[in-house]
């Protein structure tokens, strides 16, 4: 059996930090690098300190992702909702319905 914990460390100033006293923005980053060490860091310590290690524990979760960019796929919804726009401007308007031809509204 396989099983995986991941578990994402994100400050957030106004709903976290806010409701509970942490300070600004900045004082809140700066607790977090003051509490979590890098994996190669950790890697360095003895059998001793990493048991009684307190810091998280920052690492790389996925190096080898081959997924779609956020970035490319936004552009292309972009450009295929624009292409449709244009297509709609060349023709006759989409016939009224419903609540917009009894209020008089496109």
């Amino acid at each position: 059996m396989v099983s995986a914990v991941v578990e994402a460390v994100s400050y957030c100033h106004t709903t976290y930090g806010r409701l509970n006293k942490l300070g600004t923005a900045a004082d809140m980053m700066r607790a977090l690098k003051d509490s979590s060490i890098s994996q190669s860091g950790y890697g360095r310590l003895s059998p001793e300190e990493q048991a009684n290690n307190t810091k998280i524990r920052a690492r790389q979760l996925c190096s080898t992702f081959s997924g779609p960019q956020y970035t490319n796929s936004y552009a292309n919804l972009i450009t295929r909702v624009q292409e449709v726009k244009n297509d709609r401007s060349h023709g006759p308007p989409p016939p009224r319905s419903g609540w917009q031809a009894k209020a008089g509204r496109a």
